[in-house]
């Protein structure tokens, strides 16, 4: 198996990303914090898909994959909205709150993310496949 297929990459990214969306959201806790809802959802989806297929994998790695296949599908989502804001205003605005940085930079960093989430999908068909097919 490798790196990015082990649940423990599942459950580490799951909780950087519920910890990454608090500090770079930290304003809209208070103000909106339904609008982080989906964010959450999918950093906990992730940490119980990690969680699960870490105790059986055979039957628990569907969960992984699913989790790592709507948090890729998030992250699209994500990039290519901030690609059009960047593209529409690419000296101005940002992010805002308890991490500031600029459009330009916040794609790129959404964009590696993305790039991580599509090699544990990857990762996690292919180490699934593998069990599988043994049996």
């Amino acid at each position: 198996m490798t790196f990015l297929g082990k649940p423990t990459m599942a459950l580490a990214f799951g909780l950087f990303f519920l910890c990454a969306v608090t500090c770079a959201h930290f304003d809209q806790i208070a103000t909106a914090p339904l609008g982080l809802a989906a964010d959450w959802a999918h950093g906990g989806f992730l940490v119980a898909g990690g969680l699960i297929s870490s105790r059986n994998w055979a039957k628990g790695s569907p969960y992984q994959i699913a989790a790592w296949a709507a948090t890729a599908s998030l992250f699209l989502g994500s990039v290519l909205g901030n690609f059009e804001e960047w593209r529409a205003q690419p000296l101005e605005g940002g992010t805002a709150g308890l991490v500031s940085m600029s459009q330009g930079t916040y794609l790129l960093i959404v964009f590696v993310l993305l790039v991580v989430a599509l090699g544990g999908l990857a990762a996690s068909i292919r180490a699934w496949s593998a069990v599988r097919d043994r049996s």
